[in-house]
């Protein structure tokens, strides 16, 4: 397990975290009442939410603002190790052969399913 671990290391030579943060935004009523909220591309959140999005993005409204990570394939930049290239399976980040995308770059199996 540990010789696995050390060779899933060596295949990402470079990886660098996708986040974002926003502010918290007020609203307050006719009747006085006090709202706090997040805003994620025109969706208002309310604080202690969690909203995770088809284009592999998880936030989470906080009373202290906004934070937004890419996970899979928007995680950040991977490079890839020599002869391999980065493919998008949805959201699932996949190392390839650069010259035949439907082979695993570490073992050289088909991904592709019957």
């Amino acid at each position: 397990m540990y010789v696995y671990g050390l060779l899933l290391l060596g295949l990402v030579a470079s990886a660098e975290s996708f986040c974002f943060m926003d502010k918290v935004y007020t609203d307050v009523s006719k009747y006085g009442s006090i709202t706090k909220y997040c805003m994620y591309k025109g969706l208002k959140m309310q604080v202690g939410s969690q909203l995770k999005t088809a284009d592999c993005i998880e936030c989470n409204c906080h009373d202290t603002g906004l934070g937004c990570c890419g996970f899979g394939i928007n995680a950040g930049v991977v490079q890839p190790p020599s002869g391999c290239k980065v493919v998008a399976d949805g959201c699932k980040m996949l190392l390839v052969k650069a010259d035949d995308d439907t082979k695993d770059c570490s073992s050289g199996e088909s991904l592709i399913k019957p």
